[in-house]
């Protein structure tokens, strides 16, 4: 489904199916759809959730820290 909401830039599709995340493309995604919602307020707590926070995985790493840089200005 991810995959095909991904290419139709369908955001509210994105947050509605895949909130909270089961994986780690599931999580860039959902980010990157909370931050074109503009919804900071959730995008906040998403990144404290330990699945983000605590990644290993590179691509979580640097999604997380482009938003949460962004969520600081």
């Amino acid at each position: 489904m991810l995959e095909c909401l991904i290419p139709l830039n369908d955001m509210s599709g994105i947050v509605a199916a895949f909130d909270p995340p089961e994986s780690a493309t599931e999580a860039i995604a959902l980010m990157d759809a909370l931050w074109a919602e503009n919804n900071c307020a959730r995008l906040g707590e998403l990144l404290k959730i330990p699945q983000i926070e605590e990644s290993t995985d590179p691509s979580v790493i640097e999604i997380r820290t482009k938003y949460v840089a962004r969520l600081k200005k």
